[in-house]
């Protein structure tokens, strides 16, 4: 299933909010001051809810039913992770543009993000910590 709406926040805020998915722990670098101003840098634990493929036109699409384990909710918002063909990072939920999410100018805080289970790992498709992507370029 692929989310194909178009610039209509209701179905975007249905997905988000509503779409259960997978609990990650933030891990920061305690030494280095922080803006605060990512939602890695305010949140202990983030609920990856959705699952973004790149290519020509990236897609957004819901996680197995199997990582469909926890709501979202104000402890632990909405990410999404982003498998590219070199990397996969997560993002905060954002805007779906025209049906695609909107991956403008996100780049990583120094914060990372990781569970330690087999639905988190067939996910990232390794057992490593995940960058988070959670601050816009100035």
């Amino acid at each position: 299933m692929t989310m194909s709406s178009t610039r209509d926040p209701d179905t975007f805020c249905t997905y988000r909010h509503e779409q259960a998915g997978v609990y990650v722990t933030v891990y920061r670098d305690g030494l280095t001051a922080s803006d605060r101003t990512g939602t890695s840098e305010r949140h202990h634990l983030l609920t990856v809810n959705g699952l973004v493929t790149t290519g020509a036109r990236p897609t957004l699409q819901p996680l197995p039913q199997a990582a469909q384990m926890y709501l979202p909710s104000p402890e632990a918002p909405a990410v999404w992770l982003v498998r590219e063909p070199h990397r996969t990072i997560i993002v905060p939920a954002s805007i779906l543009v025209d049906g695609m999410p909107d991956l403008t100018g996100w780049i990583f805080g120094g914060n990372f993000a990781y569970r330690a289970d087999e639905q988190y790992h067939a996910l990232v498709g390794f057992d490593a910590a995940v960058q988070i992507h959670d601050h816009r370029e100035s």
